[in-house]
C-alpha cells in the first residue's frame, strides 16, 4: 500500500505569521514522517520557509521523506544528498508576458497610494516581493515588525483592508484584461498572493499519482484564502486549523487514521 501525502501550509498552520516553528510542531512532524509523505506547502519563498523552520532539520528527521514546496508549488526542492535541490521551477513572466508583468506591477503601486490614504496603516517597505512565479502584495510592506504586523491585523479584521485592495484589484484587472489570466487571494495575514490562473496550491498536486491519499491542512480555507481551491479539491482530503496548537491535533487524527487502515 503507497504511504499517503500530507501537506501543510506554513504560516499560521505550521508556525505563526512570520514566526518560528514552535516544539511541540516539530514533535509531532517527527512522528508523523514514520507513517506518511511530507510537503511544506506554501506561498511564501524557500528562504522564508527554512528561516521559520530551522529548528526542524536534525539528526531525527528524515529529510529525504520531506519536499519543500515553495511558492505554491511552483518551486519544489528534495533532499539530495546533505542539502535540499531546487528541482523544478515555473516563471511568472514567462507565462504571462513582460508587459502584462509591468502593468500589474503599475496597478500595485498606484493601488499602494490610494489604500495608504484611505485606511492610515503603519508602513515599512518592500510592498511588492516577486517571487518569481508569483507576487506577494503587502501593504505594509514584508519589513514590517511584530508590532507592526499585530497594527494592521486588527485594522484589517475591523475594516477588511485586504478585502477592499482586492475588490480595488480585481476593477484594474477588469480594466487591463488582467482578469482573464490572474488569480489573486489573501496570503497570510498582511498580504495578497498574485499568479497565474491554476497556479494556487493544487499546482503541486501534479506532483501526486492518482491513487496517492492527499491530505493537507492549511488555515486559509474559506474564499478568497490562498488555501481555499486545494482544500476544496476532490483530491484532497483537507483540514482547516486555527493555528500550530490545532495542526498538532490533525496530525494526531491523521496518523490513527492510518495506523486504522
Amino acid at each position: 500500500m503507497k504511504r499517503p501525502v500530507v501537506l501543510f501550509d506554513l504560516d499560521g498552520t505550521l508556525t505563526p505569521p512570520r514566526g518560528p516553528m514552535p516544539g511541540i510542531i516539530r514533535s509531532s512532524i517527527i512522528e508523523l514522517q514514520k507513517h506518511a509523505y511530507i510537503g511544506i506547502l506554501t506561498g511564501s519563498p524557500y528562504e522564508y520557509v527554512m528561516e521559520q523552520t530551522s529548528t526542524l532539520w536534525d539528526v531525527d528527521l528524515d529529510c529525504s521523506n520531506i519536499s519543500i514546496m515553495a511558492c505554491n508549488g511552483t518551486k519544489r526542492y528534495l533532499w539530495e544528498g546533505s542539502r535540499y535541490v531546487l528541482t523544478d521551477s515555473n516563471n511568472m513572466i514567462a507565462e504571462i508576458t513582460q508587459k502584462r508583468f509591468e502593468d500589474l506591477v503599475r496597478s500595485l503601486i498606484a493601488l499602494q497610494a490610494k489604500m495608504v490614504d484611505q485606511f492610515k496603516f503603519p508602513l515599512t517597505g518592500n510592498f511588492i516581493s516577486y517571487r518569481g512565479s508569483m507576487i506577494n502584495y503587502c501593504p505594509i510592506g514584508r519589513d514590517s515588525n511584530i508590532s507592526y504586523r499585530k497594527e494592521f491585523e486588527e485594522l484589517d479584521e475591523k475594516h477588511k483592508i485586504r478585502e477592499a485592495i482586492m475588490a480595488n484589484i480585481k476593477l484594474k484587472f477588469e480594466e487591463s484584461g488582467l482578469d482573464k489570466i490572474l488569480t489573486y487571494a489573501l496570503g497570510g495575514s498582511t498580504s495578497i498572493d498574485i499568479y497565474p490562473n491554476g497556479w494556487d496550491k493544487t499546482f503541486a498536486l501534479r506532483d501526486y499519482k492518482e491513487d496517492n491519499t492527499i491530505y493537507f491542512v492549511g488555515d486559509r480555507c474559506q474564499p478568497g484564502g490562498n488555501d481555499y481551491h486545494i482544500f476544496k479539491d476532490p483530491r484532497v482530503i483537507g483540514y482547516e486549523t486555527s493555528g500550530p496548537l490545532r495542526t498538532v491535533e490533525i496530525i494526531e487524527e491523521i496518523i490513527k487514521l492510518e495506523k486504522n487502515k
